[in-house]
């Protein structure tokens, strides 16, 4: 069965966005809470860009479409400065 992957993004950046103090002290929690299954694919990555910058990749992909955005945080990974789409497709 499909997941909506508007909802499945929707719920995984509220979710972050609500805990974004701690995302980065609870890396283990954040990369294995949300997984995909054989008919979806759902990854959480927190890694640090080329201008070292903690940074949190959402992916949420099935045949319907995907997204993929990157949250951009401040240096010491307490606060979201912005939020950037990198990919983005849906067809009905």
């Amino acid at each position: 069965m499909f997941i909506d992957i508007h909802e499945t993004y929707n719920k995984i950046e509220a979710d972050i966005i609500t805990n974004q103090s701690d995302v980065f002290n609870l890396y283990n929690l954040y990369t294995t809470k949300y997984r995909g299954d054989r008919l979806n694919d759902v990854n959480v990555g927190l890694f640090l860009n080329d201008r070292q910058v903690p940074t949190v990749q959402i992916f949420v992909r099935n045949k319907t479409g995907y997204i993929k955005k990157h949250l951009y945080f401040n240096k010491i990974g307490t606060e979201i400065l912005s939020i950037t789409t990198l990919n983005y497709k849906y067809n009905a």
